[in-house]
């Protein structure tokens, strides 16, 4: 945003009416803010046949053909190596057809830690080949998917990574004891780091007194020992690593994170850890364990340095089932709105899970928001994280003087900066006085971003400046610059620390030390310098071993539900502050790796799960994956807080079923095949679901059944007693009765008991609110009630009213100073349509001292509700600026970007100047082959519109690298004028239909992102009005269809403006044609499913199908097939006839728009 307005006085304005905000007691440190799914260039294949572990799984397969050993897949067997010969075969067939179908298209390839060059090929957890395209165009992703033998075309996501006093936490002394002590904990049991690789020269990894079992090592044996008895690794060919980064260890400038998580799994019992001078006894979950390292994220030139690739990724777990596996540890991830049909991980993690390994993945560190947790599997244990009892941390902040000091302003614990110079370990920075940045720039702003002028002097100060606005990396260099001797950035988001990195200043040389706080903590420093002149400080990197509260929820840890469909994360596990191996305070190059540190976030919480599973699986060697996940979960501790005190409890979509506690999930009593009940969201009403439980104790036994539910919902089981025999199963059934309960997300729990034994289910329901009159609801953000900026709540009203649509209205802007503004998403099912505005807003949440809407909470809020199929209205001039959506790296930029489809490119495109000027009339036109072709829009100031739109941003489509499925969005309109740096586009539409090729679209929902103002427009100037607009944007939103198929040549009204046919015989699907009448002749008797896609005038495309019998009589001979396409929504008034008006066009932009729209 360019404007420049004083906002000093809005801040004094806010803060005469701001409450006090509370803080979190706890905190952790995180390695950085969550980024947005990227996508590379390459396509995941997934072929017809089922990969070997699916195939393996099929009923009557796995006794015959002795697959299945102890529950996990036998990939040696004779048939599953027949059966893998099988599927390279027929991957070698649609390798050689590929170039044929797509001029260019290429197998794709991985460089593993020898330099050697692989196909990306899977057989035994997913079918399929990766290839990589000239381009990836929606032509050439319809090309591979109509191949041959092709059942699945994915889009190739990036993924990012996401205890001495936790295990006596979480009981595993206990379970030690029960396996014979420490020292036999975890033999004979191998687990698995899929992560940044695993340095193997750590103590925590001693090889002494281990031998390697029998086929092993594994991958690049250069690099193995006895305790990591594999290590691979896996490299994009176009994102080469680092050098010194391209072998199976991490390198000089790789991360620990590999290192670190896995030593929780899998740390040798009684390792000296000297972290900062202070030395610690700890172990791994399950310290006798051996470990396979397959490194898929490294250290690169480019966007995605540290990340790793869904295509590698998947290579991971299949070379994983075969290296032998038994638990696998996945610490990556994030939260990224690809529903779980559309991920490739998903699927091959699912097939891990069918062949016997377990699967523990962290939940995401994108909490405390609902909706936040990164994965919907149910084949897989999803992790949260909550505190531990002690905490060590080798650095502290103190401010010294003036005394007496209050407590609360020594030993504050901060996060790194990992660009800055290192503070000295084991000794004392300063002390020296700080100064808070906001008294020394010009404006009085206190982020000391670029261009913040600095007219006072930070000469020997340290400097005091707020999170926001910027990178870490230019805030530093700022204060550096200007004389500082030392940088405080603190949060202004909450009480979370974060390891800062570098965005910027990559080839700068950093001479002075940061760190990160809290924002409690910064506000306490400040405020303590302001009261006191000259106040000091001090940083004290000698490490402390302190107390903590345990079982209280990370306040980064990801929430559920997945989705609006899936009750997440599975379990809780410490996650914050755990000490293992690697991230070693202030050493540098690989002896960061070699030492010891300590690190918070769910990448931390879930090798606590996936150590338990490997000790559980020596206790239970049959056991399946879903035996020791429904063990970990129904003996957790449901004892989790949301606060210090412990009076705030834990909800199941904080914690799941809870922490776990494995002093007794040895012995469960029960094992269930569903050990969390997600009964989805629903209308007020009753659910049921069966549930089975199999006695694994070995004794007769009963049980007494009960279940518990929030206020609000009564839960009922059938029957109330269940009496076993040894090994038996018995089913049940419980039914939520929500009748009555108001609009939100409901709990509880399912209560299973015998003399021994006391299981627990979560279970979670959300209610949605009941269907009014008014299918649309109006969200007014245009600030008209924080700034006294205009108010254009009644141009939407009016539009609405006059099209004779019912409608609610919801003042955002009101419920400021709240981490969430916005109803919930149960509360927000009620409305087909969401109509929002910005008007003149243009200021994110962090612009002022208290949190203004949009909130990323709120951005959540509503991505969950568009994902549970919403369909979403975006109007406003600045919008990109309101919701922090300039720059990727913004917290709006995903709702933005993925959610609507665009990508910002400059600021009030009608006027650069910034002169005052507003558009031409007309200003903006539908484009052709859209929706809205035909519209004409005046957005002067010559009309009864606001005349307010000096900013309209110019957008492009969003990169196919920032979201999912980019041939599902379309330019939908354009400016006509004005100073475009690219193609003009004002408008975004998104909408997901289904295809021959892809009959399950990725998403159910549509948005309409629009960025002008439908206030500007003018209804008196002779061009479209703005209740044209709003028809037309609701009539495509709400655009519904069914296709029904007759045999031969009916006469129907049928809507339909393009027809394609496939005959299910193998032939080429018939090109798009006007006629809904198709003949075809077969050439052989049989039942053949016939299908057709049929386009309406408005791009919505809907699929039917017939089952067809041809017999003998009919081969050869015109068979004749008739489809009829009718709406099945109507629009609460007719479409108005559109505008047409002769205006002088781009050709090439609006050829290339009305290409891309098409479906749109």
């Amino acid at each position: 945003m360019s404007k420049k307005v004083t906002i000093l006085f809005i801040v004094i304005a806010l803060l005469a009416f701001v409450l006090a905000t509370t803080a979190s007691a706890e905190v952790g440190v995180t390695e950085g803010d969550n980024g947005l799914p990227n996508a590379s260039h390459r396509l995941i294949v997934q072929l017809d046949s089922p990969a070997l572990a699916e195939w393996a799984s099929a009923e009557g397969i796995s006794a015959a053909a002795n697959l299945m050993v102890n529950g996990r897949l036998n990939v040696q067997a004779d048939a599953a190596q027949a059966y893998i010969q099988q599927l390279e075969a027929e991957q070698a067939a649609f390798t050689a057809n590929l170039a044929t179908a797509i001029p260019g298209a290429q197998a794709a390839t991985f460089v593993d830690a020898t330099g050697a060059s692989t196909t990306l090929a899977y057989q035994v957890v997913f079918n399929g080949v990766v290839v990589e395209l000239p381009a990836v165009t929606r032509e050439n992703i319809k090309a591979v998917a109509n191949m041959p033998g092709v059942k699945q075309v994915f889009r190739d996501y990036e993924q990012k990574p996401a205890m001495y006093a936790s295990l006596p936490l979480i009981g595993a002394p206990t379970m030690w004891e029960q396996l014979g002590g420490q020292d036999m904990s975890g033999e004979g049991i191998i687990v698995a780091s899929i992560d940044t690789g695993v340095y193997a020269p750590n103590p925590f990894f001693d090889p002494t007194g281990y031998t390697y079992p029998d086929g092993y090592p594994v991958g690049d044996a250069s690099v193995t020992t006895e305790k990591v008895i594999g290590a691979r690794a896996y490299f994009r060919p176009w994102d080469p690593p680092l050098p010194g980064d391209d072998g199976a260890l991490p390198g000089p400038a790789g991360s620990s994170h590999g290192t670190h998580t896995i030593g929780t799994v899998a740390g040798n019992a009684d390792t000296e850890a000297n972290i900062a001078g202070l030395v610690k006894t700890i172990s791994g979950v399950a310290p006798k364990a051996q470990i396979l390292s397959y490194k898929i994220g490294y250290p690169t030139y480019s966007i995605y340095s540290g990340s790793a690739f869904d295509a590698e990724i998947v290579m991971a777990y299949e070379d994983a089932v075969r290296d032998g596996a038994q638990v696998i540890n996945y610490s990556f991830g994030g939260y990224d709105g690809v529903m779980p049909w559309a991920s490739a991980v998903t699927v091959a993690r699912e097939a891990t899970w069918d062949a016997g390994v377990f699967v523990s993945h962290s939940a995401g560190n994108s909490g405390p928001g609902s909706a936040s947790t990164s994965d919907a599997s149910q084949k897989v244990m999803e992790v949260g994280a909550s505190t531990t009892t002690g905490t060590i941390a080798a650095g502290f902040i103190d401010v010294t003087s003036p005394e007496p000091v209050p407590d609360e302003l020594t030993g504050i614990a901060f996060g790194d900066c990992l660009f800055c110079v290192p503070l000295p370990v084991g000794e004392i920075f300063g002390p020296y006085p700080y100064t808070d940045v906001g008294t020394v720039t010009e404006t009085g702003s206190n982020t000391l971003c670029d261009g913040e002028n600095i007219v006072g002097d930070l000469t020997g100060q340290v400097a005091m400046i707020s999170r926001g606005g910027c990178y870490f990396s230019d805030k530093i260099w700022n204060a550096q610059q200007a004389g500082a001797i030392a940088a405080i950035v603190y949060n202004n988001q909450g009480d979370g620390l974060i390891n800062m990195s570098a965005g910027s200043h990559e080839d700068d040389t950093f001479t002075i030390p940061g760190a990160f706080i809290g924002q409690t903590n910064g506000e306490g420093v400040l405020q303590y310098g302001v009261d006191n002149p000259g106040a000091e400080l001090h940083f004290d990197y000698t490490a402390r071993e302190i107390g903590n509260i345990p079982d209280v929820m990370a306040g980064f840890s990801s929430r559920g539900p997945a989705y609006a469909s899936f009750l997440e994360p599975d379990v809780t596990a410490p996650g914050v502050n755990i000490l293992s191996g690697g991230y070693a305070p202030g050493a540098t190059g690989v002896d960061r790796h070699a030492g010891f540190g300590t690190a918070s976030g769910t990448s931390m919480a879930a090798p606590h799960v996936a150590g338990s599973a490997a000790l559980l699986k020596q206790m239970h060697p049959d056991w399946t994956p879903t035996q020791i996940r429904s063990a970990l979960m129904s003996t957790s501790t449901t004892e989790v807080w949301l606060d210090a005190d412990h009076t705030v409890p834990a909800t199941v979509l904080d914690m799941g079923a809870g922490r776990i506690n494995l002093a007794k999930a040895g012995d469960p009593g029960l094992t269930f095949d569903y050990p969390s009940l997600s009964f989805g969201s629903h209308p007020a009403g009753t659910q049921t679901m069966t549930v089975t439980a199999m006695e694994v104790a070995g004794i007769d036994t009963t049980y007494e059944v009960s279940a518990k539910g929030d206020d609000g919902i009564s839960v009922t089981v059938n029957p109330s007693s269940l009496t076993f025999a040894p090994g038996e199963s018995q089913s049940f059934e419980v039914t939520v009765d929500t009748t009555g309960a108001a609009p939100g997300d409901y709990g509880g729990f399912v209560l299973l008991t015998d003399d021994t034994h006391m299981a627990h289910l979560p279970l979670w329901v959300r209610v949605e609110a009941p269907m009014g009159a008014a299918k649309v609801l109006l969200i007014d953000n245009d600030f008209s009630d924080l700034l006294g900026y205009p108010d254009y709540s009644m141009y939407y009203a009016d539009a609405l009213t006059e099209l004779g649509w019912d409608f609610d209205y919801y003042n955002a802007d009101i419920h400021f100073n709240n981490p969430q503004t916005l109803p919930d998403a149960a509360v927000l099912a009620a409305y087909d349509v969401i109509v929002y505005w910005s008007g003149d807003n243009y200021n994110p949440n962090g612009t002022f001292t208290v949190a203004t809407p949009l909130t990323e909470i709120d951005m959540q809020v509503l991505s969950d509700w568009m994902f549970n199929g919403g369909r979403f209205l975006a109007s406003g001039q600045d919008m990109a600026s309101a919701w922090d959506a300039l720059a990727n790296d913004g917290n709006g930029y995903f709702l933005y970007a993925s959610n609507l489809g665009a990508s910002y490119l400059q600021d009030s495109m009608f006027d650069p100047g910034y002169a005052g000027i507003l558009p031409p009339a007309p200003s903006v036109i539908g484009l052709p082959g859209t929706a809205f072709g035909g519209l004409a829009l005046d957005l002067s100031g010559a009309g009864d519109g606001a005349s307010n739109q000096y900013y309209v941003d110019e957008i492009a489509i969003a990169p196919f690298g920032d979201v999912g499925a980019p041939e599902t969005i379309a330019p939908a309109f354009g400016a006509l004028g004005g100073s475009p740096v690219a193609d003009g586009y004002t408008g975004a539409a998104r909408a997901a239909y289904p295809s021959l090729e892809e009959p399950m679209p990725p998403y159910d929902y549509r948005s309409l992102y629009l960025s002008f103002g439908l206030e500007g427009v003018n209804n008196d100037t002779g061009f479209s009005t703005r209740e044209d607009l709003m028809a037309n944007a609701l009539a495509w939103l709400l655009d519904s269809n069914e296709v029904m198929i007759h045999e031969g040549v009916v006469d129907v009204d049928s809507i339909g403006a393009s027809y394609r046919w496939d005959f299910g015989d193998g032939s080429p699907y018939s090109p798009a044609n006007a006629s809904n009448i198709a003949g075809h002749i077969y050439d052989a008797a049989g039942v053949y499913t016939v299908r057709v896609e049929a386009t309406n005038g408005m791009g919505s495309r809907v699929l039917g199908e017939l089952s067809y019998e041809v017999t003998a009589d009919m081969v050869g001979m015109m068979q004749n097939f008739t489809a009829e396409m009718v709406s099945t929504y109507k629009p609460a008034t007719p479409l108005p006839t559109p505008v047409t008006i002769d205006v002088p066009l781009v050709a090439d932009t609006w050829v290339k728009g009305s290409s891309t729209s098409s479906g749109l």
